[in-house]
């Protein structure tokens, strides 16, 4: 069975007797797992209410989902494709997730309290980077990292029982938790630098530039001049609006063309490699390797059996 298929299995499994489903399962006091399984043209209720501050995270495993919450919301953080990570740190989370897609959406999600989190760090002030970047209500979306692929695939697959589900669980969570906090810490919002909306979809064109020109990418002020910013908004719109440089856009973007050509076997790895923009194929396979967690040549002899597509 491919890893889709084991992750499918034990959502499908929390989801019950029903077609779509959210499960909640508590770990510890203030720290819970949610698993939301919802299948095209269905919707789904997630209500998460505490006593306290609660950071939710939310991993999109496959499907595009869409939130309706009662409680505002930044516009990035509305819909969601697979490899998306959404965040709130707020009293409570209530919303409805949507499946307007032909694929299903699993979703893994983690609810740790402040006093969890507090616990973990400690009294030595461990939690100050996390408060300074977090401030409730907080929304956010970054992008899955191979190293959060690989545990949230592995709290899904989890087939322990009792204590040693307890504390592989526990582990797997805090890990989590853990890449997220590096991840938010460093984010910069929209608000922060002030785009307009206009600013906003000037930023979202400079990444369709980058996409359809990954064999010869432009330069960052030939493509501040193409959109009508200039280079320093450019260089802080792509980290508001996708969390991440303009080079790391291109870098995922080259990353997913890659991964569906090699589904297609239509190429091979060394052509594959130069229609996304690498001349040198040994540099290509370790970034796809990195990016993935699995060799390119593997995905093309097997049609991406044992690949996950996040």
């Amino acid at each position: 069975m491919s890893a889709p298929e084991r992750c499918f299995e034990g959502f499908d499994a929390a989801a019950e007797s029903a077609a779509s489903g959210c499960r909640f399962e508590s770990i510890r006091p203030g720290l819970e797992l949610i698993f939301v399984a919802v299948e095209p043209g269905e919707v789904v209720p997630v209500d998460i209410s505490a006593t306290e501050c609660s950071l939710v995270v939310g991993l999109l495993l496959s499907g595009e989902a869409g939130f309706d919450a009662p409680e505002a919301m930044n516009e990035n953080v509305r819909t969601m494709t697979a490899g998306s990570v959404a965040v709130r740190y707020a009293p409570e989370v209530r919303m409805h997730v949507e499946n307007a897609g032909t694929v299903p959406i699993r979703m893994l999600g983690i609810v740790a309290g402040t006093s969890v989190l507090q616990s973990v760090a400690g009294q030595d002030g461990g939690l100050d980077r996390f408060f300074a970047a977090c401030a409730p209500p907080f929304n956010a979306r970054t992008r899955m990292t191979a190293l959060q692929r690989v545990a949230a695939g592995q709290i899904v697959t989890c087939s322990f029982v009792g204590l040693s589900r307890s504390l592989f669980l526990q582990g797997k969570i805090f890990e989590l938790l853990a890449y997220q906090l590096e991840e938010l810490c460093g984010l910069e919002t929209v608000a922060d630098i002030m785009l307009t909306p206009d600013d906003a979809e000037r930023i979202r064109r400079a990444r369709t530039i980058l996409s359809r020109n990954m064999v010869s990418p432009p330069g960052l002020e030939e493509l501040a001049g193409e959109v009508g910013v200039n280079i320093n908004k450019l260089k802080k719109g792509f980290k508001a609006v996708f969390h991440k440089t303009a080079f790391g856009c291109l870098h995922e973007d080259r990353m997913h063309q890659a991964q569906s050509l090699l589904l297609e076997r239509r190429l091979n790895v060394s052509q594959v490699a130069w229609e996304v923009g690498y001349t040198n194929v040994g540099y290509f396979s370790r970034a796809f390797r990195k990016f993935y967690g699995v060799r390119p040549k593997d995905v093309r002899c097997d049609s991406g059996n044992h690949f996950t597509r996040f």
